[in-house]
C-alpha cells in the first residue's frame, strides 16, 4: 500500500493534500473547551468561540465559530495547515451562517516556508439560513510551496454592535461532495468540457429528470427539465468561471459533475 502510494505521488508530481477532520466529526479536549481535531482555534477560558454544531450538513457535527466580543468589536477563527505542493482547482464545503453588523468569511493562503505566495476567499455579510453549497476557484500555476493555511472567520467591528456566525462541513477540494444522494457516475458524460457557447449531458444507464447548474457561490444559474438520457444546455450567458453540473435521475439520485466556462 506504501509503494503504491508513494508510485501515485511520483507519477503526478502531486502531494494529494487531505485537510484534516474535513467533516468536523471527531473533536479532542482543548486548554478550556473541546476542540475540532486538527484544527486551532481563538476558544478561550470563558466564551467558546468554536463548538460543536449539532444541526450538521452530514454525519453528527459541523464546525461552529462564532465572533465573540473582545472590547474592540468580536471575532472567532479557527484554522488548519496542510502539507501541500499544489494548488487545486477549488475549495469545496457547505455553509450556513447569520450576521447582523458583521462577515463570516473562509480563506486559503499558500506558503513557500515564511513567504506567502498566494491567498482566495470567500466571504459574506448576510445570512445563509440553508446549507448551502460553497466552491472557491483557484488560479492553477506551478509554484513551489510547503504548505497551506485554511482559516474560518466570524468578525463584527468596532462601530456598531452586531453579531456574526458561522458554520461548515464536509469541506474538500477539486469539487468534492460528500452527500450520499450525490454519486460521482463514470456513465454520465459532459461535453466539452471546458465549454463556451453549449454543454451536452448524457448518460447511458439512468434516466435524467432534470439538469441544474450552480455558481461557485452556491447560487442557483440554470436549470432544465431533462430529456431523457442526453440534453443540451446553452451556457452562452453564463460568465467564465467554475460550476457545479447536478443531474437528477428519475430515482431521485443526483450526478455532480464540475464544470469549467470559458471564452
Amino acid at each position: 500500500m506504501r509503494f503504491l502510494l508513494l508510485l501515485l505521488v511520483f507519477l503526478s508530481g502531486k502531494l494529494f493534500a487531505q485537510i484534516p477532520n474535513p467533516g468536523f466529526e471527531s473533536w479532542v479536549a482543548g486548554n478550556w473547551q473541546l476542540e475540532p481535531e486538527g484544527w486551532t482555534t481563538s476558544n478561550g477560558q470563558v466564551l467558546p468561540a468554536v463548538t460543536q454544531d449539532n444541526d450538521s450538513y452530514e454525519g453528527i457535527f459541523a464546525m461552529r465559530v462564532d465572533a465573540v466580543n473582545d472590547g474592540l468589536g468580536a471575532y472567532g477563527w479557527a484554522e488548519c495547515t496542510i502539507p501541500i505542493d499544489y494548488i487545486p482547482s477549488s475549495l469545496d464545503f457547505y455553509v450556513k451562517a447569520g450576521t447582523e453588523f458583521g462577515s463570516v468569511n473562509v480563506s486559503i493562503s499558500f506558503w513557500n516556508n515564511e513567504f506567502l505566495f498566494n491567498s482566495f476567499e470567500w466571504n459574506s455579510g448576510s445570512s445563509i439560513d440553508e446549507w448551502t453549497y460553497i466552491s472557491i476557484p483557484m488560479e492553477q500555476n506551478e509554484p513551489v510551496l510547503t504548505h497551506a493555511v485554511i482559516q474560518v472567520d466570524a468578525i463584527v467591528g468596532d462601530l456598531v454592535a452586531g453579531t456574526a456566525w458561522i458554520s461548515v462541513d464536509a469541506m474538500g477540494f477539486d469539487g468534492t461532495l460528500s452527500d450520499e444522494q450525490v454519486v460521482v457516475n463514470k456513465d454520465i458524460q459532459i461535453y466539452p468540457n471546458p465549454a463556451a457557447d453549449r454543454v451536452n449531458i448524457q448518460n447511458f444507464k439512468e434516466v435524467i429528470d432534470y439538469v441544474s447548474i450552480y455558481d461557485n457561490s452556491g447560487k442557483l444559474v440554470e436549470q432544465k427539465r431533462a430529456n431523457k438520457s442526453y440534453n443540451q444546455i446553452d451556457v452562452s450567458q453564463l460568465p467564465v468561471g467554475i460550476y457545479l453540473m447536478v443531474a437528477t435521475l428519475e430515482n431521485g439520485k443526483s450526478i455532480s459533475k464540475k464544470l469549467l466556462i470559458v471564452r
